[in-house]
């Protein structure tokens, strides 16, 4: 068992572990420390120095979130040393930050405009460097907009990178006033090596291209979802509505900045147009809701338009990490035994949570005739999230020592609903709060797999004709390339 210590904040004693940091024992007593490089997914960094809080006893404040508590410790958060203290730190920020911020996209929910505005940050009492600045705008890549004259160097892009992703495409390069966060080579953001089984991950997909090229042909050849809607979209249903295809604007709404940069591989043209024409991120469409004025908890509730329009839970559970290998075994068994998956009410508990790497086993018994051949076969299956964790199974893959026969990989944590397109801010809290209801949604549908779905079964009828037919191969299924790691 853990020691517990005792240390007072703010005149208040409270209990907590031995090895706490501050910033944590605050949080646990409704004590508010700001911060802005501080991040739960992220180690301690420190680089900021807003949560600094003075100690009894010591001359120089200190961290507050890279400082742990020690018993009998005296913390005060809210001095008049503290917060001049505050003050300035931010106001050094502003003075070298281009602060655009009725035009900028995080306008409203900026951390920074947030602590300016807390701190009465009323005027500038230091140079304004702006001027003497020399920024530069990296838009070259369709998902990315790295804009170092909005930088305040708090490093979580180069942590996220290296530590949830294994990346490493970013980092701090230069010291003093020339700092800034450069990418390898100072190549611009699109040409940046970013991120086998699934494939419908696009950030999974680029890692594989970049660092493990020889293992492509272990990815699963479909397309992913929003992929095979715009094909689909730009043949089956332009014919079905006799719609002129070149007339037709498909645009996605995605959880996902990679969606972006997957719409334009010129890969993704079988329709003979580009099936997916635009991508909007869910916080981008969120965005224009407001902008409409349009108050969305007073929409009435609505089915999606036919064709195209039904979906099952199989579907819903894609935005989860593990959910393409639930929505699969929910298929892939009852396609083999002709019986439903051995798990309650269809919910594959083993492949569902947040753990880094899971793993499910499922045998294979009394298979129908077509599928003898499987009998007692023991089906292993392992699902990987966020990049970090998927380098960790494919370095087993590479040394021989996999185990495994289909695996899913999701570049972001969490899977879709912690995407980079989703609204901020995303932590594990709100990540398991988001599953939840992901799952309580899936749960209350009235078709749960995907073979099921009347949509799916028409468009095999009507188009398609079988899967890994000639149409749907050439339609819904891709190959991907070789790309060097610089």
């Amino acid at each position: 068992m853990e020691k517990r210590i005792k240390i007072t904040i703010n005149g208040e004693t409270t209990e907590v572990e031995k090895g706490t940091s501050i910033l944590e024992a605050a949080r646990l007593s409704g004590v508010i420390i700001p911060t802005l490089c501080y991040h739960k997914d992220l180690c301690v960094a420190g680089n900021c120095r807003v949560c600094v809080i003075e100690i009894a006893g010591q001359k120089r404040l200190a961290a507050a979130c890279s400082t742990p508590c020690e018993d009998g410790m005296e913390v005060l958060t809210n001095t008049l040393k503290v917060r001049n203290s505050r003050k300035h730190i931010i106001e050094l920020l502003l003075s070298e930050h281009n602060a655009e911020c009725t035009s900028c996209y995080r306008n409203g929910n900026c951390e920074l405009q947030k602590l300016a505005s807390d701190y009465k940050i009323m005027t500038q009492d230091f140079i304004d460097l702006i001027p003497f600045k020399n920024y530069t705008i990296d838009n070259f890549s369709p998902s990315i907009i790295k804009d170092d004259s909005k930088c305040i160097r708090c490093q979580r892009c180069v942590r996220t990178c290296s530590e949830l992703q294994s990346v490493n495409a970013l980092t701090m390069s230069y010291k003093g006033e020339h700092a800034r966060v450069t990418t390898f080579f100072e190549k611009s953001m699109n040409d940046v090596v970013l991120p086998m089984a699934t494939s419908c991950s696009p950030g999974w997909i680029k890692f594989i291209e970049h660092l493990y090229p020889d293992f492509l042909n272990h990815l699963s050849s479909c397309k992913s979802p929003q992929q095979m809607f715009g094909a689909l979209v730009k043949t089956y249903y332009a014919k079905a509505k006799k719609i002129d295809p070149s007339k037709i604007v498909s645009v996605s709404v995605m959880p996902c900045t990679a969606k972006k940069f997957e719409a334009a591989r010129p890969e993704m043209r079988d329709s003979g147009y580009r099936d997916v024409d635009y991508v909007l991120t869910t916080r981008e469409l969120a965005i224009m809701i407001k902008q409409a004025g349009i108050d969305f908890l007073k929409l009435p509730d609505m089915h999606f338009d036919r064709l195209m329009g039904e979906s099952t839970g199989a579907g819903v559970i894609f935005g989860a990490t593990g959910g393409v290998m639930e929505a699969a075994l929910r298929t892939a068994y009852e396609l083999v035994t002709g019986r439903e998956v051995p798990f309650e009410n269809l919910n594959i508990a083993p492949v569902r949570g947040m753990e880094g790497v899971k793993e499910a086993s499922i045998v294979i018994e009394n298979p129908l005739k077509e599928w003898s051949f499987l009998e007692g076969v023991q089906l292993k299956c392992a699902v990987a999230h966020g990049l970090a964790n998927a380098k960790l199974v494919m370095d087993e893959l590479k040394s021989g020592q996999s185990k495994y026969h289909f695996i899913e990989f999701m570049a972001c944590p969490g899977g879709c609903l912690g995407g980079g397109g989703q609204p901020i801010p995303t932590n594990p809290e709100i990540r398991e709060k988001r599953a939840k209801a992901i799952y309580a949604e899936d749960y209350g549908m009235p078709i749960r797999k995907s073979h099921q779905n009347p949509e799916i079964i028409k468009i095999y009828k009507d188009f398609l004709g079988k899967p890994l037919g000639e149409k749907s191969h050439q339609l819904l299924h891709t190959k991907y390339t070789k790309r060097t790691s610089f």
